[in-house]
């Protein structure tokens, strides 16, 4: 288990529901990196327009400790869950691979 600056992180990682939902971040990370975002402003942008459901760890979080969970909370433990995962080496293989895609796409279009 990592030791996260953002104590949602840190308590999810000991909770039933809370990993089921990091589970389900890593998932929509994933994507996300295979779609080519991969700076912090584009996930936050993605995040705003209301395509993830983030709200879901706010709720649990909330209940967990009978305390409200803002917004800004939840969207910095997704930024540094996200770049984690981005800097991980499973997301250098991840950018890696769009990467070659993309080149591949190029040169086919050229031909």
């Amino acid at each position: 288990m990592a030791k996260w600056k953002n104590k949602i992180l840190n308590w999810a990682e000991q909770d039933e529901d809370g990993k089921k939902e990091l589970e389900r971040w890593l998932v929509n990370f994933r994507w996300l990196i295979n779609e080519g975002i991969v700076v912090e402003e584009e996930l936050l942008d993605w995040d705003a327009e209301g395509k993830e459901p983030y709200h879901i760890m706010e709720e649990i979080r909330s209940k967990a400790i009978n305390y409200p969970v803002y917004w800004e909370e939840i969207m910095d433990a997704r930024v540094e869950y996200f770049m984690a995962l981005k800097n991980s080496n499973e997301g250098m293989k991840l950018i890696e691979a769009r990467r070659s895609k993309i080149l591949e796409e190029h040169n086919d279009s050229k031909d």
